[in-house]
């Protein structure tokens, strides 16, 4: 659920409302603990629910993504208030992400960066659940970072996801675009192309509809190579 979210998914906006309404439908069930796992009380397969705030920060990314920022920003006052329970974290850091990826694609990118940096984000280096781990909001911190010029930081926070476990890996070619392109808008030519090159390698046999971004990259690349021979 959490991949509707993704900045570089390619997946359509009917599939993303498609989500967005059955997740609506899902029954609620705070019984499971936040993340529907945890306690002592197995979840039925059969029978999946949801906890009321794990549904509210999802419906809310989902709902920035497309577009709806006064529903996704009604979806972030939900956690206000709201006690740190279940998974050791803070309810902030939900309302944080939701409000920082409302900024971003509203072209306020400090805004964006202060709302996130003020929150707890306690978050392990590795686990196996994305929400745990706070990968999304790591990437979301290096965008931000990215967009308002402070290169060095957002190099260093697009390095780490990596070391995300398995919900990394769809952000490590991302990750390495992003760093070609700062590289090289730095003037760090052979770090451009190496991350150039790893980014095409990763993405070479990508969905149709996200292959311009690779052929880009593919252009950038060939002229930097021209630049050093």
């Amino acid at each position: 659920m959490l991949a509707c979210a993704l900045p570089f998914s390619n997946i359509p906006a009917s599939d993303r409302d498609s989500m967005g309404r059955w997740l609506a439908r899902l029954p609620v069930s705070d019984e499971y603990g936040f993340l529907g796992y945890g306690r002592t009380v197995a979840q039925d397969p059969a029978r999946p629910a949801v906890s009321n705030l794990y549904r509210e920060y999802l419906l809310g990314l989902l709902s920035a993504r497309q577009g709806a920022y006064g529903r996704a920003l009604a979806h972030a006052r939900r956690f206000d208030g709201q006690p740190d329970v279940w998974d050791g974290g803070s309810m902030r850091d939900y309302a944080a992400s939701i409000r920082a990826t409302v900024y971003l694609l509203q072209g306020r990118p400090r805004e964006g960066l202060t709302v996130l940096e003020a929150a707890p984000m306690r978050a392990p280096l590795v686990t196996m659940n994305p929400v745990q781990n706070r990968v999304y909001e790591r990437f979301l911190r290096a965008e931000l970072l990215h967009a308002v010029g402070r290169e060095d930081e957002a190099l260093r926070w697009y390095s780490t996801l990596q070391y995300s476990g398995t919900h990394g890996v769809v952000y490590i070619a991302p990750c390495h675009l992003r760093q070609a392109q700062i590289h090289e808008r730095l003037g760090h030519r052979d770090e451009a192309i190496r991350h150039y090159q790893r980014f095409i390698e990763l993405w070479r046999d990508c969905d149709p509809e996200l292959h311009p971004e690779v052929e880009r990259a593919e252009d950038r690349l060939a002229a930097l190579v021209a630049q050093r021979d």
